[in-house]
């Protein structure tokens, strides 16, 4: 249940974020808004950013629940990556990224690396 609700709110606010963002049919295409790519692996959920004219990694944080807290959380911020933003061939679009990601929690007193591949991220795309 808590899974579910976890699921849904991540949902929620990546599509409150991803409401921010203007229709291409109103503005200019400019490659210059981030992706979003949301992942979900070994019980952590999050979201990275990425320049898509550049494929640098921007920002990013994971979460995962706390055993035995009663639904807390522990938040890392993800401070670097090892790896590629894979686009397609046909229209050079983000799919997901591969490669491992780097954080910490709050404080630098734990850290986090997780592997993401095509099975467990994907790049979200505002249209």
């Amino acid at each position: 249940m808590k899974k579910n609700l976890l699921i849904l709110l991540l949902g929620v606010f990546s599509i409150a974020g991803l409401s921010s963002f203007q229709s291409v049919s109103k503005k200019n295409l400019h490659k210059t808004e981030p992706v979003l790519i949301s992942l979900g692996v070994d019980g952590y959920f999050g979201e990275l950013y990425f320049d898509d004219a550049t494929d640098q990694f921007l920002s990013g944080s994971v979460m995962k629940e706390i055993p035995n807290s009663g639904g807390a959380f522990r938040v890392y911020t993800i401070n670097s990556v090892g790896g590629n933003l894979v686009r397609s061939l046909l229209s050079n679009q983000i799919s997901h990224f591969e490669g491992n990601i780097y954080g910490t929690s709050a404080g630098g007193t734990l850290s986090v690396t997780l592997t993401l591949n095509s099975g467990n991220n994907a790049a979200l795309i505002a249209q």
